[in-house]
């Protein structure tokens, strides 16, 4: 999977690693912590490099925290929204929802074949496919709310329904899965 790191316990050159956190004094202040990290290894890197190679990991991977934006932050929303509805939705073909051949021929030339593909678009991502409009996005609302599926990121501010409504739809959707 992408951003994330493998690791097997057979062949890393860490063989083991201990740690304990004990109080220690500054001058005066008493409530100052120590860490103690013992690191034994097998010999192909010694113990302090195994260190040194652990906080660099470490470093990189609090600096992508540090550097979220807000739209990469909406972006995680909405595949977050997207991945809880149920898996039989998210997987139906597009050509389940009985679109006009206008709007499932914009959806294909995107490379759009499932539900879950829209669901992970918003509104601006969906009206930048050539050929695919406010009406075809109309009609792709529509046809989702025919099988019981809300998709907030089609929405302007004006055209936004009451959220109480597509939160027992999701409820409801969820529940049906189980």
């Amino acid at each position: 999977p992408i951003g994330e790191r493998l690791v097997d316990a057979i062949y890393t050159p860490v063989r083991k690693v201990n740690y304990t956190v004990e109080r220690t004094r500054v001058g005066q202040h008493t409530d100052y912590e120590r860490l103690n990290v013992e690191v034994w290894t097998n010999g192909a890197v010694s113990p302090a490099e195994a260190m040194r190679q652990a906080g660099q990991e470490l470093v990189e991977h609090f600096f992508r925290f540090s550097t979220v934006s807000e739209s990469q932050s909406q972006d995680g929303d909405r595949m977050m929204w997207a991945a809880a509805i149920p898996s039989s939705q998210y997987n139906m073909p597009v050509e389940n929802l009985n679109l006009t051949m206008r709007t499932l021929n914009c959806l294909k030339r995107a490379a759009i074949h499932k539900v879950g593909e829209v669901l992970e678009r918003d509104r601006d991502e969906l009206l930048r496919i050539r050929n695919f409009g406010e009406k075809s996005l109309d009609e792709l609302d529509e046809r989702l709310r025919e099988i019981g599926i809300t998709h907030p990121g089609l929405w302007t501010q004006e055209s936004a329904p009451d959220p109480l409504p597509v939160a027992a739809a999701s409820e409801q959707a969820i529940e049906e899965e189980a």
